[in-house]
């Protein structure tokens, strides 16, 4: 296996675990986000975090709507450009 290939497999694999850590931070904000505003609202301290596996599900579906849009706006870009290019 070549060098350029271990770099690949390193890159991808980076990139898989950056993915899942954004996933994280992003769905995390926003229960806290949640949880805040409930209790500021509510001015109750009661209220049940819901964490792990419910942040990863936020962080995605907001990821994957991120994704959508960028991909949409990207691909009529590369459509132009590689009429441009034959």
């Amino acid at each position: 296996m070549g060098a350029s290939k271990v770099a690949y497999h390193i890159s991808s694999l980076l990139q898989i675990l950056l993915t899942i850590f954004l996933f994280l931070f992003i769905g995390a904000t926003i229960n806290d986000i949640a949880w805040y505003a409930d209790n500021a609202f509510m001015g109750t301290e009661e209220v049940a975090y819901i964490g792990g596996i419910t942040d990863i599900v936020i962080g995605l579906v907001i990821y994957s709507i991120i994704m959508a849009i960028l991909k949409a706006v990207k691909s009529p870009y590369k459509k132009i450009k590689q009429t441009s290019s034959k």
